[in-house]
């Protein structure tokens, strides 16, 4: 039925009696060998990860994405995670700064499991370590445009409950325009000192989640109206990943 639909083979590629040129067959070959064993292990993740609607209640295995960056950061600590232009850092310094960020999180901010806290931040080193340093606390990351007017900001922060907001400084400038009477969470700005205190937080507990529990709420801009809340768990997030990797190209 449906499932079979999905891999149908396109019809660009049905059986003809023109043998193809050797290395288009290769590269067809190549692909085709390749996206089954991504299917493969997809497969067997999806079994151990229980992606299915009713999973054995004897297979309640926990899950938390920053754990697979964990696993990254022991397996290649020294291979470069993020890199911009002036300088980069490794999956060793990447993993410190996410269980430092974790830690004050949960710590020094005293945010529970499931708790929102928003990014609004531009594109820069410190966008990464904060994303997962929330999953690593267990908390629910809730990423804004960093498009949007302060307004509409103000609104996306008070709908979702965001405990806490951290902005890069340019756009935390912005908050200035806001009347007196909105109504926003603590702030922490990127390269002030509070967020240097954040960045001193000591590891915390292991934090396992329920495969349903939120990862991300994104919000949509509102074109027609006001903004409207899409959540991803992390088993959303997780079987994306995965389901990539059983079909990209090789790099």
């Amino acid at each position: 039925g449906s499932c079979a639909a999905l891999w149908r083979r396109p019809a660009s590629l049905k059986h003809t009696d023109r043998p193809l040129p050797t290395a288009l067959r290769m590269r067809q070959l190549d692909r085709e060998r390749r996206t089954a064993t991504g299917v493969r292990a997809l497969v067997a993740f999806a079994s151990r990860w229980h992606f299915c609607a009713h999973p054995p209640e004897t297979q309640d295995i926990p899950m938390n994405l920053a754990h697979i960056h964990a696993e990254v950061a022991r397996a290649q600590p020294r291979a470069p995670a993020i890199v911009w232009e002036e300088g980069q850092r490794d999956y060793a310094g990447f993993a410190g700064e996410v269980e430092a960020i974790a830690g004050s999180l949960r710590g020094r901010h005293g945010l529970s499991a499931g708790d929102r806290v928003a990014m609004w931040m531009e594109n820069g080193p410190e966008f990464l370590p904060v994303m997962f340093g929330i999953w690593r606390a267990g908390l629910a990351a809730v990423p804004v445009n960093s498009k949007l007017h302060p307004r509409e900001l103000a609104w996306i922060l008070e709908h979702c409950g965001a405990r806490l907001l951290i902005a890069t400084p340019t756009l935390a400038s912005e908050l200035s325009a806001l009347p007196p009477s909105a109504t926003l969470p603590r702030i922490i700005v990127t390269g002030s000192a509070e967020y240097r205190a954040l960045l001193a937080g000591q590891r915390p507990p292991e934090c396992p989640l329920d495969p349903a529990a939120p990862a991300w709420l994104f919000y949509t801009s509102g074109t027609t109206g006001r903004p409207k809340g899409a959540v991803l768990t992390h088993r959303n997030l997780l079987f994306a990943c995965h389901a990539y990797y059983a079909d990209i190209d090789a790099l």
